[in-house]
């Protein structure tokens, strides 16, 4: 069914140059440009304090206490000691929120990234998922029995599913590539994903082979004939961030947007807010800027649709040289 058909109206945001200066790209953001943080901010309870991190136990027991304990000056121990959290996400019917909660391992030099939920009425809260891996990303199935959610337990980023009512997650996608910036449909048959690929690819398989000749060859170096060189605090290495389609109940990914030498969503702050699925469940909405050799001075950012099938390639649905993102649905 078309946009047209479907008698939805489709709101977006646009960003003139005014703008751009700075309103426009890291204050629309909840997320840097690591996936295992977004917006950072204590988890208070109710007593004032912090709830304790519930671990497996071993080696991925809790760790010792960053900053001291008694009465100290406040400094950069405290600031690690503080827990963040993220990518909060109310469920189906609002009585639940899902949220990724980060705190610091001293000893072992990282943060762990685990998965919560809170109850709305009476603030009750547990812990998800426990695991010396990263979990984030979380996103309710429509029935808000299940989260799925990204994690590296498998040794690369893969797509994974847990029950609320509480047991062990299970992985739901073994892609030869590395998963991130998830939404799952509204039917619940397909996510949304993207991941790093060539453009001149046929396939994942392509990707993932080419990055494994390139880690066994003698020399490092890569020639440039074209910028960006470096984007932000990332070597342009050849890749594009690509959009794929997945089906949850099996079946191959589907590049939406193949062949496009664009970045989606876009770097170095763009994530999941800037791709929707139509109101059918049939297609993808997204932004991206395909300028060229002209995108390091370009602000061009238009909206396509694509079907999820890949039956077609996208269709430019805006035509204004303004930043159109962050398509909604009413």
């Amino acid at each position: 069914m078309s946009l047209a058909r479907a008698r939805r109206r489709l709101a977006f945001a646009t960003l003139g140059l005014a703008s751009m200066s700075w309103g426009g790209l890291a204050c629309d953001r909840d997320a840097p440009a690591s996936h295992e943080e977004g917006e950072s901010l204590p988890l208070p309870t109710a007593e004032g304090g912090l709830p304790q991190v519930e671990t497996p136990t071993g080696p991925a027991g809790p760790p010792p206490p960053i900053a001291p304990t008694g009465p100290h000056p406040f400094g950069a121990r405290d600031l690690l000691a503080m827990d963040r959290i993220s990518s909060i996400t109310p469920s189906p019917d609002g009585s639940a929120i899902a949220f990724v909660r980060r705190h610091t391992d001293l000893e072992a030099d990282k943060g762990r990234s685990d998965i919560w939920l809170v109850q709305r009425d009476d603030g009750e809260l547990r812990q998800l998922t426990r695991d010396l891996a990263a979990d984030w990303d979380p996103r309710w199935s429509p029935d808000g029995k299940t989260l799925y959610f990204l994690s590296t337990r498998s040794g690369s980023s893969q797509i994974w599913q847990v029950p609320v009512s509480g047991a062990d997650p299970t992985q739901v996608s073994d892609l030869p590539v590395d998963l991130s910036d998830l939404k799952i449909s509204p039917n619940g048959k397909t996510a949304l994903i993207s991941a790093e690929l060539f453009v001149d690819c046929e396939d994942l398989a392509c990707t993932q082979k080419r990055l494994e000749t390139r880690a066994a060859a003698p020399g490092s170096g890569q020639i440039y004939d074209r910028l960006f060189v470096r984007h932000w605090d990332t070597w342009k290495d050849g890749r594009r961030k690509h959009l794929l389609a997945l089906p949850l109940a099996g079946g191959n990914a589907v590049d939406l947007t193949r062949g496009m030498d664009a970045d989606v969503p876009s770097r170095p702050f763009g994530g999941s807010e800037e791709f929707t699925f139509g109101p059918e469940g049939k297609q993808a909405i997204f932004t991206a800027r395909d300028a060229g050799r002209s995108e390091p001075w370009s602000t061009n950012f238009d909206l396509y649709a694509a079907p999820l099938d890949g039956s077609s390639p996208p269709k430019k649905l805006t035509e204004n040289p303004a930043w159109d993102t962050h398509p909604v649905f009413s």
